[in-house]
């Protein structure tokens, strides 16, 4: 009988221990999860730092395309009155030579 009682006292004990083992890996578990769910949201924020930056260069890239646009054509029309002038003043300048002056 005795013999009886320490196995089930051994049995007993058995199943308390892996409860708490059981119990103790559970914990860590969460608190790892919990500090992976942190670190997470911390990488997410970060990236949504760098989308927000990246979201800025592109809008900034577009308006500095359409800026250069504009003064690419302004630059056509300086070229063109500056050869319409050039030739008026070549016409003038030959008819001054012309007329002897």
């Amino acid at each position: 009988m005795s013999v009886e009682i320490s196995l089930i006292l051994s049995g007993i004990s058995l199943v308390a221990s892996l409860c708490a083992t059981f119990s103790a890996i559970r914990r860590g578990s969460r608190a790892e999860n919990r500090q992976d769910a942190g670190e997470m949201a911390t990488v997410i924020v970060k990236l949504e730092g760098i989308e927000k930056g990246i979201d800025e260069i592109k809008t900034e890239s577009r308006s500095m395309k359409t800026e250069v646009k504009e003064l690419r054509d302004r630059v056509i029309t300086a070229e063109q009155r500056l050869r319409s002038a050039w030739g008026v003043i070549e016409e003038l300048k030959s008819r001054k030579e012309s007329a002897g002056c």
